[in-house]
């Protein structure tokens, strides 16, 4: 009997409570969940438990998300990139693209969101198209 393996995802967040409901949610949708809040722990966790997705987080700390992509790509090629940010704009989800992710959502977010954006487009293609969710206007004013 061939069973298959769950979804393994990384959360890449430095606010511990976030992380925390988030990784929850998700294992409650069935993904085997690690946590990392910051760049060296997250790259550590992609060299030993090879997840196939990351949930990255623009802002970590002192560190920048989008100089991250590249480091996580160059550790495991085929990760699949989620970036969230509370501060969304067309200029850093083109710069997150450029640098690897494959998709950008800002938050809030629910898991539903993040789940579907981690699966891809259910069509079963490798390549889904990127999705930027922007709050509306009156919240990013």
């Amino acid at each position: 009997m061939n069973v298959a393996q769950p979804h393994r995802v990384l959360v890449i967040d430095d606010d511990a409570v976030f992380s925390a409901v988030l990784a929850r949610a998700l294992a409650a949708r069935g993904f085997t969940v690690d946590t990392a809040a910051d760049g060296a722990s997250a790259l550590a966790l992609v060299r030993a438990n090879a997840p196939q997705s990351a949930v990255l987080d623009l802002k970590l700390g002192a560190e920048n998300g989008l100089a991250l992509i590249p480091q996580l790509l160059a550790a495991r090629a085929d990760l699949r990139i989620l970036l969230l940010t509370g501060y969304a704009s067309i200029a850093t989800a083109v710069e997150a693209i450029k640098r690897g992710a494959h998709d950008y959502l800002a938050k809030p977010v629910d898991a539903d969101q993040v789940a579907q954006a981690l699966l891809g487009e259910p069509d079963g293609s490798d390549e889904a198209p990127l999705h930027v969710h922007t709050p509306p206007l009156r919240r990013l004013e």
